[in-house]
């Protein structure tokens, strides 16, 4: 812009040496419309500044990791004048990444005219994709005064992790008793009488004092009472949210931790196991979810564990500390799972040294290199490997494609 700018000057000059030098009227108008001319083109941009609108709208389609979506920021000009060379900064961030990718497009602004700036992007992750446009820069035809628009919009978009988790074959969840709980197991009698479980015709051996009297007088017929088996949260699922390393491997590794975790928390939704999942907050410590045993309740969730950025690599002591204290103190007894996104021989070796090692199932993000280790390693607890996905020789987390399913129908896709 100041190379044209310094030009038109040059032109200026070189308007007046030319009304000097020849004393007519085409030299006095050729002088006055090259000085009028900067202040009408001052005055449109301020004009358009006032009546530029700027939105932004995502695929309505179901989005997968590993493929394409879009993005439309919609600039719509109710003014006669048009910016053929406006940009628009913007940004684009993934939670798993927690590492913003600034981009600038020219976005030509038409006259009286709404223009659609299509964005196609590709995510080789899960979690929370999110767009910013900050501002949008506006230009006179000449390019030489610019007004900047103050965008401020954010948009954001869901991308939940793909269930991938080989169990073991004769893997079966474990109920716990507790006597003080107010969940009751679905499939198993107890001796809690605040709970009915079932009911049945009297039997050979039953106990008088489970007769339900009233129920018999009506039916002509004994009918017993069976309690109900009070459950304790059957299982605590723990999760080192961390990144660990570089990217992208540190991405990928999370994308595998939060894939396994979908995986294991439907699995016990199916067999009706009630749990809760726990995470580490450096400035509270351990933090329990209530009860899951929906999958729209575990499903909700884990949407929200995707919108949080994941915690440095130097969480890990913290981490590591306060999950020691919660399974010591407060929860010696439960089942426990523990995922995280790396192999660590020394934090395995410490979760070895709790109470009840064997409550514990760890599940691990790995490589080849790193399951090879967990084989060798022999430990009181299972160690099941959630293999990542192999990475790429130019690994990529976003792809800009403009001309990516032109002919995709709008109203069908937004």
């Amino acid at each position: 812009m100041i190379r044209n700018q310094l030009l038109y000057l040059l032109l200026t000059l070189a308007m007046v040496l030319f009304f000097i030098l020849y004393r007519g009227r085409l030299s006095l108008e050729l002088l006055i419309f090259t000085l009028v001319l900067p202040v009408v083109l001052w005055v449109m941009l301020a004009v358009m500044k006032h009546t530029i609108r700027v939105r932004l709208r995502h695929s309505k389609l179901p989005i997968r990791r590993d493929e394409s979506y879009q993005w439309v920021m919609l600039i719509q000009n109710t003014s006669p004048f048009p910016s053929p060379y406006a940009t628009a900064e913007l940004e684009y961030c993934c939670s798993l990444c927690n590492d913003a990718q600034p981009l600038r497009l020219r976005v030509p602004v038409l006259a009286l005219n709404t223009g659609r700036v299509r964005l196609s992007f590709h995510a080789m992750v899960c979690g929370a994709m999110e767009l910013r446009v900050h501002k949008l820069v506006i230009y006179d035809p000449l390019r030489l005064f610019h007004r900047t628009i103050q965008v401020g919009l954010a948009d954001r978009v869901l991308i939940p992790p793909e269930p991938a988790l080989d169990l073991p074959t004769d893997w079966e969840p474990a109920f716990q008793v507790d006597e003080e709980s107010v969940e009751f197991s679905k499939d198993k009698p107890g001796d809690d009488p605040s709970e009915i479980f079932d009911l049945h015709e009297y039997r050979a051996g039953d106990s008088v004092s489970r007769i339900h009297w009233k129920l018999s007088s009506k039916l002509d017929s004994l009918m017993v009472k069976e309690y109900s088996l009070p459950l304790a949260s059957a299982y605590l699922l723990l999760y080192d949210y961390r990144l660990t390393g570089r990217q992208p491997e540190a991405a990928m590794r999370l994308d595998a931790m939060l894939s396994a975790m979908q995986r294991f928390s439907a699995e016990l939704t199916e067999r009706n196991v009630g749990h809760r999942f726990v995470t580490y907050d450096p400035d509270i410590g351990c933090v329990e979810s209530e009860l899951l045993t929906e999958p729209d309740d575990a499903e909700a969730y884990m949407q929200m564990i995707l919108t949080k950025l994941p915690q440095p690599d130097s969480a890990k002591d913290g981490f590591l500390a306060n999950v020691e204290e919660y399974l010591t103190e407060g929860h010696s007894a439960d089942r426990v799972t523990l995922f995280l996104p790396r192999y660590d021989e020394g934090m395995l070796e410490a979760f070895a040294e709790l109470p009840k090692p064997e409550r514990i199932m760890v599940i691990v993000s790995c490589d080849q290199s790193d399951a090879r280790r967990i084989s060798e390693q022999v430990l009181p607890f299972e160690v099941i490997p959630a293999m990542i996905r192999p990475l790429s020789k130019t690994p990529v987390f976003l792809t800009n494609d403009p001309n990516e399913n032109e002919d995709e129908d709008e109203e069908g896709a937004f």
